[in-house]
């Protein structure tokens, strides 16, 4: 999970070693080529205009763009995901079919207390974590709505050691941070309030989660999403060499 979280991240990265391999992969994977330009283009743009709507630099939008690629699929660390992870892979070891749904509300639980805890000296830090949040919520479908993602995560049992089995995995996103931010510290504040929420009932927390991914500013998660679901399908598409998802990256493909 984690080789597949950092690669998500150097792709929305454009990073130039990342991009070159997996141009190679997609042409011994499909026979085509893979349209860096195109790429680079989509995840320039979706920065862009969360700058505007965010009022911050086109850098520091790209930045939030690789801290959502890194946690969109932190949720997976909960026991009940690995364990329906392990048993779809022993039942199918090339393409490991699981039911994951609501992986991907804990995830952007995760996401909006660590985006706001780095986002504190901003006076936006509430609506800079909206739009991280909502993106990571909706990652596979931005045509979900919100109610539809918080109802799934309510079919895994979630205990207390998971949320630390989720902090441990969103530890890898400070390699996509900006320099200079007191990791350490930021961790500690962002998941002892993620700790306290949880100890109001799981239930509670995500009733809150939802109220924060109401938000005016969340609609611009749909642009995080975007980005993710890109960085997501191609890192998908050549670990199983599953031309369906492929199908999806068509317009990134000569």
């Amino acid at each position: 999970m984690r080789e597949h979280l950092r690669n998500t991240a150097l792709i929305v990265a454009l990073d130039d070693d990342a991009l070159t391999r997996v141009a190679d992969e997609a042409e011994r994977a499909f026979g085509r080529r893979l349209r860096l330009e195109a790429l680079r283009r989509e995840v320039l743009s979706s920065a862009v205009r969360l700058a505007a709507v965010l009022n911050m630099s086109v850098e520091e939008a790209h930045g939030l763009l690789k801290l959502a690629a890194y946690l969109h699929d932190v949720g997976k660390a909960a026991s009940a995901y690995q364990q329906r992870l392990e048993a779809a892979e022993r039942r199918d070891p090339e393409k490991c079919p699981a039911q994951l749904r609501g992986h991907e509300v804990l995830s952007a639980w995760l996401a909006w207390h660590l985006t706001y805890e780095l986002s504190r000296t901003r006076g936006s830090a509430d609506d800079v974590a909206a739009a991280v949040a909502a993106g990571v919520a909706l990652h596979h479908s931005a045509r979900r709505s919100i109610d539809d993602v918080l109802d799934d995560v309510l079919s895994a049992k979630f205990g207390r050691e998971d949320l630390d089995k989720m902090w441990e995995a969103a530890g890898g996103a400070a390699e996509f941070w900006r320099a200079g931010a007191e990791w350490d510290e930021v961790l500690e504040y962002a998941s002892g309030r993620m700790k306290w929420e949880y100890l109001q009932t799981l239930n509670a927390a995500l009733v809150k989660l939802r109220a924060r991914l109401l938000r005016q500013s969340a609609v611009w998660g749909e642009l995080v999403a975007y980005v993710i679901s890109l960085a997501d399908n191609l890192d998908a598409a050549l670990r199983r060499g599953d031309r369906r998802v492929a199908y999806v990256l068509e317009p990134l493909l000569l």
